[in-house]
């Protein structure tokens, strides 16, 4: 009885016009809202970093994820203005997110694991400070280097 049921006809038009419509939106909005834009906000946060503004860099970085919330790198730069700060819960997170988002970029986030390590050691979590400084190792940093930048951050006012 159910199974030779079918819409009328102005139902499948409509639906089919909602469904345009929704399709349309989002390639508006990809368009207005897209990479390009998350990429200048990138660009801005780097520079920002790079003339040590921190707080205008963790904006710009804030606008770039908001954009584009698989852009690992801004989640990267973004932790290390906040390590800058003081904000050391926060740069962990960041630090975290962008390794997850690329994992397949985990030799160039090395130093994410070892800036991560100084940051759990400055909240006195030496267990964790310790296994990042596993981590960067077995990605090819040196093992005096890496626990002498920990040990040199943590002791750094």
């Amino acid at each position: 009885m159910f199974s030779s049921f079918k819409k009328p006809s102005f139902q499948v038009s409509l639906t089919s016009s909602v469904l345009l419509l929704a399709a349309l939106l989002t390639l508006f909005l990809t368009a207005c809202l897209g990479p390009s834009d998350a990429e200048e906000r990138f660009a801005e946060g780097v520079a920002l970093l790079e003339e040590g503004r921190f707080e205008e860099d963790i904006d710009a970085f804030d606008s770039a994820i908001f954009l584009d919330g698989s852009m690992a790198p801004a989640f990267y730069n973004r932790a290390l203005a906040e390590q800058q700060t003081g904000s050391l819960v926060s740069a962990i997170k960041n630090f975290t997110r962008a390794i997850d988002l690329s994992p397949d970029l985990a030799p160039a986030y090395a130093k994410a694991y070892q800036v991560r390590a100084a940051a759990y050691s400055e909240l006195g979590d030496q267990q964790l400070s310790q296994a990042d400084i596993d981590k960067a190792v077995a990605l090819g940093v040196d093992r005096t280097l890496a626990e002498a930048g920990v040990k040199e951050a943590s002791t750094t006012p």
